[in-house]
Formats: structure tokens, C-alpha cells, sequence
């Protein structure tokens, strides 16, 4: 029969060693090569371009890989004129791509545009517009709403915008800036929800020197009107993926309070008819969220795909969020946000096994 002391130890591996249920994150594909800081753009139906990145020597690269979401495999799309890094990409009605800007796209460090037409699933061809861009195209969010292209911010500090640059696809030397964003803002991420956009996060220098934020900027292409979000992100966060999964806005990984710590682990939900944001954890089964990843939402399959990104290591791993089995309990407070965290828990759990094997004579 169990000792007393035993039982209570039991009691607290159950309770310290099992993190909050709410998603499982997997791994279901791999890149052709480890990478950071990717732009991916999905077609609606079976395809995810991913576009540029960098590896883990501090170069850019210069491929367009293609994933097919019916086998969970990649493969080489084609390339683009130069290798490209931590841009953004869009694309546009009649399914040809985008890219904004990226590390080493141009010798002036002002972002380069890449036109990817791309016509029944086949490249046809990449053009290359250089300078369009009137700061270092690097850490841009942006989006295709109507008939024009819309990029938010970016830049090195201290050369970051609030600009809000819109584009004509058709003519990308046709181009205005339509509006500013609250303060000089990169490495957010956002998503476009009917004819308003919603940015989140990012490295806010408004005050002249980096700091995270856990705004959320909503701007509408209609009116051009652009304002705070009333609610705010339960931490602040950069390089993170955002994607609209039904009701509601998904923003997972990151980074907390500069680059090279540890990715975060939470995942926040913003429900977008009523702007109730609350946090989900991975379970423990999950593999680890990465910071500096893309990603996209498939409303044919119900999943969310990060591509790549970096926890330890760069990463070259799919993986997915299946959106049909999340359960949202919201995180304990105790619960750590870090990779650390979540080893430190590992840790704790092992102890409590090695207790309650000594307490039960484990030794004698």
C-alpha cells in the first residue's frame, strides 16, 4: 500500500509535471534545408510558397520552395534574381506573388520587389524592381486587399517607418503613402480580415530606442482610418506568425524582449467579434513553437503551417495545428513562456518520479 507521502507526491507530479491542455503542435513535413525568417504565401488550395529566409551562417537565400499541403511535402518552386531575408510577401488575385524588401536584397539596403507570375501552378517567370522602398526592407508585414498592395513599417533600427506604403500591382512605380502607423514599427506581423488590417506586436521605436510591443494597430483600406485596439497582447512579441482561423486571430511564437531569447510558448487568441484575447498553451506532447517562422491558415484542411523559424537551432520542420481539436483553456499563471520553462518543468517532474521512488523504498 502506498505510503502517505508517496500519494502526495503523486498528487504533485500530476499537478506540476502536466502542462495546460489546449493545442497540439506537430510535426508533419520538412523544408529542404533548416531556415529563419521566411515569407509564405498560400494559394487557397494545395500550395504554400516560401520564399527567401536565412541559414544558419547568416546568409540569405534565394528560393522559392513550394509545399503541397494534400502529401506534407516540399520541394524547389524556383529562385529569385538575389537572395532575400525577413521580407514580406504577398499575393494578389490572380495568384502571382510579391516579395517586399529582405536582408541583401539591394546594394542600397532599401527593399527590392520580386514578381513571381506564377499561372496554372507553373513559374512562368520573376521580375525584379529595385528601390521602390524608401528604408531597409527588412521586418515589413503586408497584404493584398482589393486591387492593391498594402506594406506596414519596417526597417533597422534606428531607420524604421510608420509608413503605409500602398502599391499598384499592375504598376509597382505607382505607389503613395497612404498613412502612418501610431509609432515607427517592425517585426510585427499581421493579418487582413475583409478591408481592415490587423497588426500585432512588433519592435516599437517611437522613443528612439527598440522596445516589444503588445499593441494592436487595426487599419482600415477603406477609410484609412487607423487606430489601437482596445485590448492588447498578453505580452509583447516580435517575429511572431499571425493567422485568421474563423472567428478568430491566432499569434504564436516570437520572440519576448529582443532577438536570441527563448521562442514564446503561448499561443494568443484575439476573437475578432468581440476582442476577447486570451492565451492558449501547447500540451506537453507538442513540439516547441519557434520564433522568426511564417506561416499560414488552410480553411480546406483546418490546420495552421509554420514553416522553419529558430528554437535551439535553426529549423527546417513543418509543422501544423490541427484547429478543429483546440481546447481553450487559458495557461496557468504559474506556467513558464520560454523553452526554459518548459524545461524546467521536464525537470521538476523527473525529481518528483525520483521522490516518490525513494519515499517508496526505492533504495532499500
Amino acid at each position: 500500500m502506498a505510503s502517505i507521502p508517496s500519494i502526495v507526491l503523486l498528487v504533485l507530479i500530476l499537478t506540476v509535471g502536466k502542462s495546460a491542455v489546449g493545442l497540439v503542435v506537430e510535426t508533419i513535413g520538412d523544408l529542404p534545408s533548416p531556415r529563419k525568417l521566411t515569407a509564405a504565401v498560400y494559394d487557397g488550395m494545395d500550395s504554400v510558397y516560401i520564399l527567401g529566409g536565412s541559414t544558419e551562417n547568416v546568409s540569405a537565400l534565394n528560393e522559392i520552395i513550394k509545399f503541397d499541403l494534400s502529401t506534407n511535402t516540399s520541394s524547389l518552386f524556383g529562385t529569385l534574381p538575389g537572395p532575400v531575408s525577413h521580407g514580406a510577401a504577398v499575393m494578389d488575385s490572380t495568384g502571382n506573388i510579391f516579395y517586399f524588401g529582405g536582408d541583401n536584397s539591394s546594394a542600397d539596403g532599401n527593399g527590392t520587389i520580386f514578381k513571381v507570375t506564377i499561372v496554372g501552378g507553373e513559374l512562368q517567370g520573376v521580375e525584379e524592381f529595385p528601390s521602390l522602398l524608401d528604408h531597409p526592407g527588412v521586418g515589413l508585414t503586408g497584404h493584398f486587399i482589393g486591387d492593391s498592395i498594402y506594406i506596414f513599417g519596417g526597417g533597422l533600427d534606428p531607420n524604421v517607418t510608420d509608413n503605409i506604403t500602398r502599391f499598384n500591382p499592375t504598376d509597382l512605380e505607382d505607389n503613395t503613402v497612404v498613412g502612418a502607423l501610431p509609432f515607427p514599427l517592425t517585426r510585427a506581423t499581421s493579418v487582413a480580415i475583409n478591408e481592415t488590417v490587423h497588426i500585432f506586436g512588433g519592435e516599437d521605436n517611437q522613443y528612439g530606442i527598440p522596445i516589444t510591443s503588445n499593441k494592436i494597430i487595426q487599419f482600415s483600406t477603406t477609410t484609412g482610418e487607423v487606430g489601437l485596439l482596445a485590448g492588447e497582447l498578453p505580452v509583447g512579441v516580435e517575429s511572431a506568425v499571425a493567422v485568421h482561423a474563423g472567428g478568430s486571430v491566432f499569434v504564436i511564437g516570437g520572440f519576448v524582449g529582443g532577438s536570441g531569447n527563448w521562442p514564446h510558448q503561448r499561443v494568443a487568441e484575439i476573437n475578432m467579434d468581440t476582442n476577447v484575447i486570451q492565451e492558449i498553451c501547447p500540451t506537453e506532447e507538442s513540439e516547441l513553437i519557434p520564433e522568426e517562422a511564417s506561416g499560414v491558415y488552410s480553411a480546406r484542411y483546418n490546420r495552421i503551417y509554420i514553416f522553419g523559424g529558430f528554437t535551439e537551432t535553426f529549423q527546417s520542420a513543418v509543422l501544423s495545428i490541427d484547429t478543429n481539436n483546440l481546447i481553450r483553456d487559458t495557461c496557468p499563471d504559474d506556467s513558464d513562456d520560454d523553452i526554459s520553462g518548459a524545461l524546467t518543468l521536464q525537470l521538476t517532474s523527473t525529481i518528483m518520479v525520483f521522490l516518490v521512488f525513494v519515499f517508496q523504498g526505492g533504495f532499500l
